[in-house]
C-alpha cells in the first residue's frame, strides 16, 4: 500500500482501485455513485503481503514536541501528569495517550507539564532505571540518561522513582503541582493525587479532545490499519464455510495483522454466526458455521498504535435468502444514508437519524439498537461523541445494524470515513459492502482458494 498525503484537504490517497472519487461532497442529494461502493475486481496484489513500510512514522520526536506545545496552550498554567500504565503478561503497549504525547514504550513511564501562559514551562519524563536484569529477560529499554533526551526529544528526564516527590516539593523548593487541580491520567497518578486529597481534572478529556482532528501522518496509519484490516477480512471469507468454526475465521483475520505488520487487534474479534449475529459485542468465537447461516465480523487492526474498526456480515452458504438479502438492503441503504451526513459542522447525530430514517421506512428500525457510529483513531472508540462536531481530519465509523433475534438474524455493515474541507471519504471501500459487489467478491474468493487447494 502506498499512501500519500495532501495538505489542503488532509485527505488520504490510496492507489488501491477505488479509493479515489468516493467523496461525499456534502450535497443535498449526492449522486447515485458518490458512495462507498468498491470494484468487484480486486487489485492483483489484494491478499499479497502489505507491511506498509512507506507509512510515515506519525509519533516522532518533533511530532509530540508539537502535540505538547499545543496542550501547553490549552492548560494555560495547569499542570498535566500522565502515566504509561503497568507492564502486564504480553506484548506492552503505552497507555494511547501517553505514547501521543511522547512516543515512549516503556512500563510506568510518567510524563509531567507545567505550562505558564500557555507556554511549556517544565516538561518531565520520569523513566525506571537501567537494570540490565530485567533486560537480560526482556530487552534494552529506554533510561532516565541522554540517550532518554535526545530520542524523545523531551527536555527532562528524571528517575522514576522522583515523580511524587518532584510534584509536591518540599519547604525550601516548591514542587511542580499549582494551587489549581492538575490535570491526571493513569491509576497510579490518581491514586496518588488522592492520597494528597487534591482534587484534580480529567486529562482523557482534554488530551482526546487535543488530538481528534488527526494529522496527516496520524491519518496514513489509520489508513494503512484500515488496509491490512480489509485484507485480513478478505482472507477470512475464504474461511467461512458450512462445518468451519468462528474460531477459524477469527485466527485468519488476527494472523492477517500480523504478517502484514500491524501490533494487533484493536479489539477483540467478534465473529458471530446464526444466533450469535445478533450479539452486538460476542466475543466467544466457539459456534460451528451451518449452511444457510449468516455471519458477522466486527474486526479491526491497530497500527503504530492507530486503529481500524471494519464490520462486514456475509452469508456463510455464499449467497443471501431472499429474507437476508431484504434485511441486508436495508442496512446497506441506512449505511448510504447516514454516510451522506458527513460533512464539516455536522453530527454522529445527524447520521444516527438518517440511518434511523431509513430503517423506518422499511419497518426495522425497532432492530436498530445502538449508534451509527463514533469516533476512531488512537482508540477504537474515540472524540468526537454523537453530538460534537465534525471537523476536517477526523475519521469516524459509520455501521448501521439490523438484530433480528426470532429469526437468528443480525446485519451490521462498517465503514471508516475521514471528514475532508468539503464532506468526507470513505477508507474501508476496497472491501465491498454494497450487496452484489459483496456475494460477487465472496464468491470469487472463495473460488481463487479452492483452485490454491484443488489436487494437481
Amino acid at each position: 500500500m502506498k499512501t500519500q498525503i495532501t495538505t489542503a484537504g488532509l485527505l488520504s490517497v490510496f492507489t488501491l482501485t477505488s479509493l479515489a472519487g468516493l467523496a461525499l461532497q456534502g450535497d443535498p442529494e449526492p449522486p447515485a455513485l458518490m458512495v462507498p461502493i468498491s470494484s468487484t475486481t480486486a487489485p492483483v496484489d489484494f491478499f499479497g503481503p502489505a507491511v506498509p513500510y512507506d507509512v510515515p512514522a506519525p509519533t516522532t520526536k518533533e511530532a509530540t514536541a508539537k502535540r505538547r506545545a499545543r496542550l501547553a496552550a490549552e492548560l494555560g498554567d495547569d499542570v498535566l501528569i500522565i502515566s504509561a500504565g503497568e507492564d502486564i503478561e504480553g506484548r506492552f503497549h503505552a497507555g494511547a495517550l501517553f505514547y501521543w504525547l511522547t512516543g515512549v514504550q516503556v512500563p510506568d513511564a510518567v510524563l509531567v507539564i507545567r505550562a505558564v501562559d500557555g507556554e511549556v514551562e517544565t516538561e518531565r519524563l520520569y523513566l525506571p532505571p537501567k537494570d540490565l536484569s530485567h533486560e537480560r529477560w526482556n530487552g534494552p529499554r529506554l533510561a532516565p540518561n541522554k540517550e532518554a533526551i535526545a530520542q524523545t526529544g523531551i527536555a527532562s528526564v528524571g528517575k522514576l522513582k522522583d515523580w511524587r516527590s518532584d510534584l509536591t516539593g518540599t519547604e525550601e523548593s516548591p514542587g511542580l503541582l499549582t494551587k489549581r487541580s492538575p490535570y491526571i491520567a493513569g491509576e497510579d497518578v490518581d491514586e496518588f493525587i488522592d492520597s494528597l486529597e487534591r482534587k484534580s481534572r480529567s486529562a482523557t478529556n482534554l488530551l482526546r479532545a487535543l488530538a481528534a482532528v488527526r494529522e496527516e501522518a496520524e491519518i496514513a496509519a489509520i489508513g494503512a490499519a484500515i488496509d491490512m484490516t480489509q485484507q485480513a477480512l478478505a482472507e477470512a471469507f475464504a474461511v467461512v464455510q458450512p462445518g468451519a468454526w468462528e474460531f477459524e475465521a477469527e485466527a485468519a483475520i488476527e494472523s492477517g495483522y500480523r504478517k502484514r505488520g500491524a501490533f494487533g487487534p484493536s479489539f477483540p474479534s467478534i465473529v458471530g454466526s446464526g444466533p450469535n449475529s445478533c450479539y452486538l459485542h460476542y466475543r466467544s468465537n466457539t459456534r460451528q458455521f451451518q449452511a444457510g447461516d449468516i455471519v458477522v465480523m466486527d474486526v479491526g487492526a491497530r497500527y503504530k498504535n492507530y486503529c481500524a474498526d471494519v464490520t462486514r456480515t456475509i452469508p456463510v452458504s455464499g449467497d443471501f435468502t431472499p429474507r437476508q438479502l431484504e434485511v441486508y438492503t436495508a442496512v446497506w441503504d441506512a449505511s448510504v444514508a447516514g454516510a451522506a451526513t458527513l460533512k464539516p459542522g455536522a453530527t454522529i447525530r445527524d447520521a444516527h437519524m438518517a440511518a434511523r430514517g431509513v430503517l423506518a421506512e422499511r419497518d426495522m428500525d425497532q432492530y436498530f439498537l445502538h449508534s451509527v457510529g463514533h469516533g476512531l483513531g488512537l482508540f477504537v472508540h474515540d472524540t468526537p461523541g454523537n453530538r460534537g462536531e465534525l471537523k476536517p481530519g477526523m475519521v469516524v465509523t459509520i455501521e448501521p445494524g439490523v438484530y433480528i433475534a426470532e429469526e437468528e438474524l443480525g446485519v451490521r455493515i462498517e465503514n471508516d470515513w475521514l471528514i475532508t474541507e468539503t464532506g468526507a471519504i470513505c477508507l474501508s471501500n476496497e472491501l465491498p459492502s454494497a450487496p452484489d459487489e459483496l456475494i460477487a467478491f465472496l464468491q470469487e474468493t472463495r473460488a481463487k482458494a479452492a483452485q490454491k487447494v484443488a489436487p494437481k
